[in-house]
C-alpha cells in the first residue's frame, strides 16, 4: 500500500481514503492606522494561523478507499485532539487539529448507497510536535504518538515507505 500521508495513527492512500490535493493556506494579521491625506500604514501582528485543506475521494466498489474511512476521522475529529501530520515522504507538517469535514456522495443506488463520496477535510494548526508535547496549556498526548517519562515513539518511513515506529529518549 503506498502511503500519501498519515494524520496521527490513519494512513491516507489508495486503501483507505485518496488525497488528490493538499492545499496549505498561510493567514497574517495587520492593524491598520490611517494617516490623514495619504495611504493607511500597516503593522504587523504575527501569524493568524495556518490551515491545510485535504481534497479526495472514496470510492469503494472501484478498490479506492473504504466507507469506514470517514467514519474514523469523523471519531478523531469528535476526539477534539492535534495530530500529527506526516507526508508520504516522511516529511513531519505539524500538529494539526480536525476543524471540519465536508462528504458529498454522489452516484447513488436505488438503496441510497454511493458509489462515489468526495471528501475535504479542513485542518488547522496546533504547532511542532514538540510545541504541542511541551505545552502546559494542551495535553502531552499526540494521537499515534506514545509520549510517557520522555520516551518518544514517532513514525518514520522506511526504504519502501511503509510507516514503522522507532522509540528514542530525548527532545526532538
Amino acid at each position: 500500500m503506498k502511503i500519501l500521508g498519515l494524520l496521527g495513527v490513519f494512513m491516507f492512500g489508495i486503501d483507505t481514503a485518496d488525497v488528490q490535493e493538499i492545499e496549505k493556506r498561510r493567514r497574517y494579521n495587520y492593524g491598520e492606522v490611517e494617516v490623514s491625506g495619504g495611504t493607511p500604514v500597516y503593522q504587523d501582528l504575527g501569524r493568524k494561523g495556518c490551515f491545510l485543506k485535504l481534497t479526495g475521494f472514496i470510492a469503494p466498489l472501484a478498490g479506492i478507499g473504504n466507507a469506514w474511512s470517514m467514519k474514523v476521522l469523523q471519531i478523531m475529529a469528535d476526539l477534539q485532539k492535534p495530530y500529527l501530520f506526516v507526508l508520504g515522504d516522511g516529511t513531519e507538517v505539524g500538529c494539526y487539529y480536525i476543524d471540519e469535514i465536508l462528504e458529498t456522495h454522489s452516484n447513488l443506488f436505488s438503496n441510497g448507497q454511493a458509489r462515489k463520496i468526495q471528501f475535504e477535510i479542513s485542518l488547522k494548526l496546533a504547532g511542532s510536535l514538540y510545541e504541542v508535547v511541551n505545552s502546559d496549556a494542551r495535553q502531552s498526548y499526540v494521537e499515534g504518538n506514545i509520549l510517557t517519562g520522555g520516551l518518544k515513539t514517532i513514525v518514520e518511513m522506511d526504504s519502501n515507505q511503509l510507516p514503522t515506529t522507532k522509540a528514542f529518549k530525548g527532545k526532538l
